[in-house]
């Protein structure tokens, strides 16, 4: 700090700008003053938020391409432009629905695959009921049954050497 400004009582607001959206703002204090004699009349002095609200004022500078950086970007300083705070419900609106969108979207890939697991499960199940009722088929014939009749002495049983014959009755 400069000599002069140790004797002035008065904190040192310093303010730089280096883009036109920021603003920097660096406050150097002061030692605090001595005593004033008891006859001296008391001036206010202004507190630092006082000073800070008159010598800084936000600019809001629109977005346009030569404005707009990849820095600005990736700090989120285009996000205080007054275009995006004017239209903050909308971007929430819209960021709901595609919330709303990929949920709905998930819960349906879900579904697709549970839905392909069953598939495969009733496929399995299908071709399974095919195979035992072609083996019941098979076991169940004629020549099958007696060829095992045969094989284990089980019964008299023989195929019929006549033929098989029509008995009609008559209707009343």
């Amino acid at each position: 700090m400069k000599e002069e400004d140790k004797k002035t009582n008065e904190p040192k607001l310093t303010v730089s700008t280096g883009e036109p959206e920021e603003v920097a703002v660096q406050v150097e204090a002061v030692a605090e003053p001595e005593a004033e004699p008891a006859g001296a009349p008391e001036q206010e002095q202004p507190s630092l938020q006082q000073l800070i609200r008159e010598n800084v004022s936000e600019d809001d500078a629109p977005v346009s391409r030569n404005n707009l950086s990849l820095r600005k970007i990736l700090f989120g300083d285009f996000l205080m432009a007054e275009i995006v705070r004017r239209q903050i419900w909308l971007i929430l609106l819209i960021t709901s629905f595609f919330m709303a969108y990929i949920a709905q979207r998930y819960s349906y890939q879900k579904y697709m695959v549970e839905i392909d697991k069953m598939s495969v499960t009733l496929e399995d199940a299908k071709f399974r009921a095919l195979s035992s009722h072609s083996d019941l088929t098979e076991q169940s014939r004629q020549s099958k049954i007696l060829e095992k009749l045969k094989a284990n002495n089980d019964s008299l049983l023989q195929i019929s050497d006549t033929p098989p014959f029509m008995i009609i009755v008559p209707e009343k």
